[in-house]
């Protein structure tokens, strides 16, 4: 029986390392250092401050941060308990999976903009701006 630090780190599947390689280079895009990836990184994903050079946390980096690893970890999940384990995806279908729950993930954020329809649970546009930029 595989672990669950086996399927989402230690994995050889397709599917595992090409979700995290489209995780890294959507980070890197925003001109950050990957954080080396590990069993407690990715468990933790919601705890990590990613700092700025002063001392403060960077909020909208960590923001992206945890959604990238967290829509990642629910992407291996659900690949590798697939009942059908004989149809692994393709390097493209799992491409194409992840591009979709990363764009799932920024139209909730760009809905919740909304002040009429999520009165005090709303987020400004600035916080989703700053949350998305530089990944477009």
């Amino acid at each position: 029986q595989e672990s669950m630090e086996h399927i989402l780190i230690e994995c050889s599947i397709e599917g595992q390392s090409t979700l995290w390689n489209l995780a890294r280079e959507l980070w890197e895009m925003r001109g950050q250092e990957w954080i080396p990836l590990t069993y407690r990184v990715a468990l933790s994903a919601t705890l990590v401050q990613i700092m700025k050079k002063d001392g403060t946390i960077n909020v909208p980096e960590t923001q992206l941060y945890c959604i990238l690893i967290t829509e990642t970890v629910h992407m291996i999940w659900k690949i590798c308990c697939n009942e059908d384990l004989m149809q692994w995806h393709t390097k493209n279908e799992v491409h194409s999976l992840w591009i979709d729950a990363v764009n799932r993930q920024l139209t909730i954020d760009h809905l919740l903009v909304n002040k009429k329809r999520y009165g005090s649970r709303v987020i400004t546009k600035a916080k989703v701006l700053s949350t998305w930029i530089g990944t477009l």
